[in-house]
C-alpha cells in the first residue's frame, strides 16, 4: 500500500512538473469542431519550401506516429500523389481548399477530414529554428475547423526542456545514444520533434 501511494505521488508531482511548461505550440479550434463526425482522417506529407519530398514524408510519419496517441481516429498516411491528382491541390495545402477537391479526396478513401501540414520554416544557423502549421480540414465542407501552429528555436531555455521531456516520455522510439544535442544540431530531427509538439495539442 505504501509503495503504490509513493508510485501516485511520484506520477503527480511528475504530471505538475509537465504542466509548468510553457506551451510551445497553440491550437485555434473552430466553434463547431465537437459537431463533426472524425472517424477516419488522412494524413498528407508535410510539404514546405525548405524541405525536399523525403523530408515531407518523414515528418508524416513521425507526426502520425504521435497523433495516433493523442486521438481514437482511424488515421489513414496519404501521399504526394494522392494530391497532385486533384484539382487545385496548392489552396488545399493552405487549409483552405476548394469543397470540390476536399469532396474528392474524401470521397476516393472514405475520409472524413484531411490533415496538412506545411513547414513554414527549417533553418540551421546560427541556432536551429523550425515553424509548422498543421491544418484538419472538414471533408463536409472544405473548411479548417482544427489549426496548430509552433515555433521552437534551438537557442531558447523553453524549447530545449520541452524537447528533453520528449525524448524522456518516447525513449522506446528513439536510440538511447541520441541525446538531445544531436536533436538539437538534425534539422529533420527537430523538425520531426516540432511536428510531434503539435500532435500532442489532439
Amino acid at each position: 500500500m505504501r509503495a503504490a501511494l509513493l508510485c501516485v505521488l511520484g506520477l503527480m508531482a511528475c504530471t505538475a512538473t509537465r504542466s509548468e511548461l510553457t506551451p510551445v505550440a497553440r491550437a485555434r479550434v473552430a466553434s463547431d469542431y465537437g459537431s463533426y463526425s472524425l472517424r477516419r482522417v488522412g494524413v498528407l506529407p508535410f510539404e514546405g519550401a525548405a524541405i525536399e519530398i523525403d523530408h515531407g514524408k518523414e515528418l508524416q510519419a513521425s507526426f502520425v506516429a504521435e497523433l495516433s496517441t493523442q486521438v481514437s481516429w482511424e488515421i489513414v498516411s496519404l501521399t504526394a500523389a494522392d494530391l497532385e491528382e486533384l484539382p487545385q491541390h496548392d489552396s488545399l495545402r493552405r487549409g483552405r481548399g476548394k469543397p470540390e477537391a476536399i469532396l474528392e479526396l474524401a470521397r476516393r478513401y472514405r475520409l472524413d477530414g484531411i490533415i496538412v501540414g506545411t513547414v513554414a520554416e527549417l533553418s540551421t544557423w546560427p541556432q536551429a529554428r523550425a515553424g509548422i502549421e498543421v491544418d484538419l480540414v472538414a471533408s463536409e465542407t472544405g473548411l479548417a475547423i482544427w489549426s496548430g501552429r509552433v515555433q521552437v528555436d534551438a537557442a531558447q531555455q523553453l524549447t530545449r526542456e520541452h524537447l528533453q521531456r520528449w525524448l524522456d516520455d518516447t525513449r522506446a522510439e528513439h536510440a538511447a545514444t541520441e541525446s538531445a544535442e544531436v536533436w538539437l544540431m538534425s534539422p529533420r530531427r527537430f523538425s520531426q520533434f516540432a511536428a510531434a509538439q503539435v500532435a500532442d495539442l489532439f
